[in-house]
Protein backbone atom coordinates (compact mmCIF):
# COMPACT_ATOMS: atom_id res chain seq x y z
CA UNK A 1 0.00 0.00 0.00
CA UNK A 2 1.37 3.75 -0.83
CA UNK A 3 0.23 6.72 0.53
CA UNK A 4 1.45 9.54 -2.10
CA UNK A 5 3.31 12.53 -1.23
CA UNK A 6 2.44 11.80 2.29
CA UNK A 7 6.86 11.83 3.50
CA UNK A 8 8.89 14.33 5.18
CA UNK A 9 8.73 17.37 3.57
CA UNK A 10 11.68 20.21 3.51
CA UNK A 11 11.72 23.34 1.64
CA UNK A 12 11.99 22.80 -1.89
CA UNK A 13 11.81 19.57 -1.91
CA UNK A 14 8.67 17.53 -2.23
CA UNK A 15 7.28 15.05 0.14
CA UNK A 16 7.87 11.56 -0.44
CA UNK A 17 5.93 8.49 -0.40
CA UNK A 18 5.20 6.46 2.31
CA UNK A 19 5.16 2.25 1.55
CA UNK A 20 3.19 -0.34 3.69
CA UNK A 21 3.95 -3.97 3.53
CA UNK A 22 0.92 -5.45 5.45
CA UNK A 23 1.41 -9.22 6.62
CA UNK A 24 -1.73 -10.61 8.20
CA UNK A 25 -0.19 -13.76 10.45
CA UNK A 26 -2.39 -17.06 10.41
CA UNK A 27 -5.06 -17.57 12.43
CA UNK A 28 -5.36 -20.69 14.83
CA UNK A 29 -8.87 -21.39 13.63
CA UNK A 30 -9.71 -19.87 10.44
CA UNK A 31 -7.65 -19.41 7.12
CA UNK A 32 -9.25 -16.45 4.78
CA UNK A 33 -10.57 -16.45 1.03
CA UNK A 34 -12.02 -12.71 0.23
CA UNK A 35 -14.70 -12.44 2.75
CA UNK A 36 -15.05 -16.59 3.78
CA UNK A 37 -13.74 -18.42 6.66
CA UNK A 38 -12.57 -21.40 6.09
CA UNK A 39 -11.60 -24.03 9.00
CA UNK A 40 -11.79 -27.63 10.04
CA UNK A 41 -13.38 -29.71 13.09
CA UNK A 42 -12.82 -32.94 13.86
CA UNK A 43 -16.14 -34.55 15.17
CA UNK A 44 -16.66 -38.48 16.30
CA UNK A 45 -18.52 -41.15 14.39
CA UNK A 46 -21.47 -40.91 16.68
CA UNK A 47 -21.32 -37.40 16.11
CA UNK A 48 -21.33 -37.88 12.75
CA UNK A 49 -24.08 -40.90 12.39
CA UNK A 50 -26.51 -39.43 14.89
CA UNK A 51 -26.14 -35.50 14.83
CA UNK A 52 -24.06 -33.12 16.23
CA UNK A 53 -24.30 -30.00 18.55
CA UNK A 54 -21.20 -28.16 19.20
CA UNK A 55 -19.52 -24.77 19.80
CA UNK A 56 -17.82 -22.94 17.25
CA UNK A 57 -15.22 -19.77 17.96
CA UNK A 58 -16.06 -16.88 16.00
CA UNK A 59 -13.05 -14.40 15.26
CA UNK A 60 -15.34 -11.62 16.70
CA UNK A 61 -14.87 -13.04 20.61
CA UNK A 62 -18.52 -14.62 19.63
CA UNK A 63 -19.47 -18.21 20.33
CA UNK A 64 -22.38 -20.16 18.38
CA UNK A 65 -23.74 -23.57 18.47
CA UNK A 66 -23.79 -25.51 15.42
CA UNK A 67 -26.57 -28.74 15.19
CA UNK A 68 -26.65 -30.98 12.51
CA UNK A 69 -30.31 -31.42 11.09
CA UNK A 70 -32.11 -34.02 12.48
CA UNK A 71 -31.29 -37.77 10.06
CA UNK A 72 -28.55 -35.89 8.66
CA UNK A 73 -25.14 -37.84 8.39
CA UNK A 74 -21.63 -35.92 8.21
CA UNK A 75 -18.97 -38.04 6.28
CA UNK A 76 -15.37 -37.72 6.83
CA UNK A 77 -13.64 -34.35 4.60
CA UNK A 78 -17.39 -33.19 4.12
CA UNK A 79 -17.92 -29.24 4.25
CA UNK A 80 -20.69 -27.59 5.15
CA UNK A 81 -21.71 -23.64 5.18
CA UNK A 82 -22.81 -21.21 7.45
CA UNK A 83 -23.94 -18.09 5.94
CA UNK A 84 -22.77 -14.86 6.60
CA UNK A 85 -20.52 -15.92 9.68
CA UNK A 86 -17.80 -14.53 7.51
CA UNK A 87 -16.08 -11.61 7.03
CA UNK A 88 -17.36 -8.69 6.25
CA UNK A 89 -17.80 -7.31 2.67
CA UNK A 90 -15.13 -4.61 2.07
CA UNK A 91 -17.36 -1.47 1.77
CA UNK A 92 -20.33 -3.20 2.95
CA UNK A 93 -20.59 -3.08 6.92
CA UNK A 94 -24.41 -5.14 6.30
CA UNK A 95 -23.14 -8.20 4.52
CA UNK A 96 -20.82 -10.39 5.24
CA UNK A 97 -19.36 -13.64 3.38
CA UNK A 98 -19.78 -17.33 4.29
CA UNK A 99 -17.91 -19.76 7.46
CA UNK A 100 -17.01 -23.04 5.81
CA UNK A 101 -16.58 -26.25 7.64
CA UNK A 102 -14.62 -28.99 6.94
CA UNK A 103 -15.71 -32.13 9.15
CA UNK A 104 -12.90 -34.57 10.07
CA UNK A 105 -14.73 -37.86 11.46
CA UNK A 106 -12.65 -39.65 14.07
CA UNK A 107 -13.09 -42.88 13.90
CA UNK A 108 -12.44 -45.35 17.04
CA UNK A 109 -9.09 -46.85 17.99
CA UNK A 110 -8.46 -50.62 17.86
CA UNK A 111 -9.88 -51.70 21.56
CA UNK A 112 -11.99 -49.00 21.71
CA UNK A 113 -15.54 -51.10 20.70
CA UNK A 114 -16.18 -54.63 21.99
CA UNK A 115 -17.20 -57.57 20.44
CA UNK A 116 -20.88 -56.86 21.31
CA UNK A 117 -20.54 -53.18 19.79
CA UNK A 118 -19.50 -55.10 16.44
CA UNK A 119 -22.19 -56.89 16.36
CA UNK A 120 -24.86 -54.08 17.30
CA UNK A 121 -23.11 -52.20 14.54
CA UNK A 122 -23.67 -55.53 12.12
CA UNK A 123 -27.36 -55.35 12.63
CA UNK A 124 -27.95 -52.08 12.83
CA UNK A 125 -25.85 -50.49 9.81
CA UNK A 126 -26.50 -51.03 5.93
CA UNK A 127 -24.30 -52.60 4.11
CA UNK A 128 -23.38 -55.75 2.72
CA UNK A 129 -23.80 -59.11 4.88
CA UNK A 130 -20.87 -61.11 5.07
CA UNK A 131 -20.37 -64.62 6.20
CA UNK A 132 -18.61 -65.87 8.60
CA UNK A 133 -14.89 -67.14 7.30
CA UNK A 134 -14.80 -71.15 7.84
CA UNK A 135 -12.30 -72.80 9.86
CA UNK A 136 -9.57 -73.99 7.01
CA UNK A 137 -11.03 -71.17 4.13
CA UNK A 138 -8.02 -69.50 2.44
CA UNK A 139 -7.76 -65.59 3.00
CA UNK A 140 -5.98 -62.83 3.69
CA UNK A 141 -5.31 -60.60 6.79
CA UNK A 142 -4.79 -56.84 6.55
CA UNK A 143 -1.93 -55.75 8.12
CA UNK A 144 -1.48 -51.67 9.85
CA UNK A 145 0.89 -49.80 7.64
CA UNK A 146 4.44 -49.28 8.26
CA UNK A 147 7.08 -47.43 6.76
CA UNK A 148 9.54 -50.38 6.59
CA UNK A 149 6.80 -51.68 4.69
CA UNK A 150 7.71 -49.69 1.49
CA UNK A 151 9.65 -51.09 -1.38
CA UNK A 152 10.48 -48.12 -3.08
Amino acid sequence: YVLTGEGDEYPGIMGGDIYFRIMIAPHKTFKRKGADLFMERTITLKEALIGLQIEIPHFNNKKFTIVSLPNEVISNDQTKTLKGLGMPFYQDSMGSGNLHINFKVKFPQRGELTKNHFEQLKNILPGPKHEAVQKGEKVEYLDDFEEEDLNT
